[in-house]
C-alpha cells in the first residue's frame, strides 16, 4: 500500500522510555534525599522504586477514568510510594520531584537498537514522515535533541500535544499532522506505535492505518484491526519493507 505519510511515536517506540524512566527516577531520587530532604530519607533507591514503579502502575486508570488530571496522578503516586515508608510529604514537594525529572529525564534517553535504521530507510525514500508524541514541549523537545533525532524530524514534522493543545487517542492531533504531512488525496497516513489506546485506537479512529509495536506482550483492549502487530522495530521495517521501503527504491 502506499502511504501518502508515516508518522511514529517518540516514547517506547523509537526510544526505550522504561529505562530512561528508572535511571531518571533513581537521579531525582539522590538529587533530594541526599540533598535537601535528607532528613526524611525512606530507603535505599532500589527499595523506594518498586513501590514507586507499583503506584505509577496501579493508579495510571484514574487517568484514563479522568479522577485526575496527569499532574495529580504525577503527585499521588509519589506521596503514596513515601507513605509507605510512613513518609507524609506535601503535594508541592511531590511536583517539585516530579518537576526536576522532567528537567533531567532527556540525559539517560536511548533509542532502540533498530530506530536509527528505520528512520535512515524512510528519509531514503520519497515519503513524508513525522512525529506524533504526548507529552510536554519541552520534554520531548530536549529528548530529541539528546538523541540527535533532529537530522530525521524537522520542526514542522513533529506535533507535540501540549504544543497543539489536544492529546492522543483524540482524532484531532492525527487529523493536524494527516493535513500537514500528506499531500495526497487518496493516500492513507500509517502510524506505528507501542500503545494501544493511545496509538492504536487513536490511529484507526482518525481514519489512519496502525501498526502495534507490541514489545511488552500487552493484551489488546478493543476490536481494532491493525494493520499488523509486531514484538521488535526489526519486525515493523519488514512490514514495511515490500510496502515502502523496496516499492520506492
Amino acid at each position: 500500500m502506499n502511504w501518502g505519510c508515516v508518522c511514529l511515536d517518540l516514547d517506547n517506540t523509537l526510544i526505550d522510555y522504561e529505562a530512561a524512566f528508572k535511571k531518571g527516577m533513581h537521579y531525582t531520587f539522590h538529587h533530594f534525599f541526599d540533598g535537601n530532604w535528607s532528613q526524611i530519607k525512606p530507603a535505599d533507591k532500589d527499595e523506594w522504586f518498586p513501590v514507586f514503579k507499583k503506584q505509577c502502575n496501579e493508579l495510571f486508570d484514574n487517568i484514563k477514568l479522568k479522577n485526575w488530571s496527569k499532574q495529580e496522578y504525577q503527585q499521588i503516586r509519589f506521596i503514596k510510594s513515601l507513605q509507605y515508608f510512613q513518609i507524609e510529604i506535601t503535594p508541592e514537594m511531590a511536583w517539585e520531584f516530579q518537576s526536576y525529572f522532567y528537567s533531567i529525564v532527556h540525559l539517560f534517553v536511548e533509542p532502540f537498537q533498530s530506530a536509527p535504521l528505520l528512520l535512515n530507510k524512510l528519509s531514503e525514500r520519497n515519503i513524508p514522515f513525522g512525529l506524533i508524541t504526548n507529552g510536554r514541549t519541552y520534554v520531548q523537545k530536549n529528548k530529541l535533541k539528546a538523541l540527535n533525532f533532529e537530522r530525521w524530524f524537522s520542526p514542522e514534522n513533529i506535533f507535540i500535544s501540549q504544543e497543539y493543545g489536544v492529546a492522543k487517542p483524540n482524532s484531532k492531533l492525527f487529523e493536524i499532522a494527516h493535513h500537514s504531512l500528506n499531500k495526497s488525496t487518496s493516500s492513507p497516513s500509517l502510524y506505528i506505535g507501542d500503545s494501544w489506546e493511545l496509538d492504536v485506537v487513536g490511529a484507526i479512529n482518525a481514519g489512519w492505518d496502525a501498526i502495534y509495536l507490541n514489545s511488552r506482550e500487552k493484551v489488546p483492549t478493543t476490536n481494532h484491526q491493525p494493520l499488523q502487530t509486531c514484538r521488535t522495530l526489526n519486525e515493523v521495517i519488514e512490514v514495511l519493507g515490500k510496502e515502502i521501503i523496496e516499492e520506492r527504491g
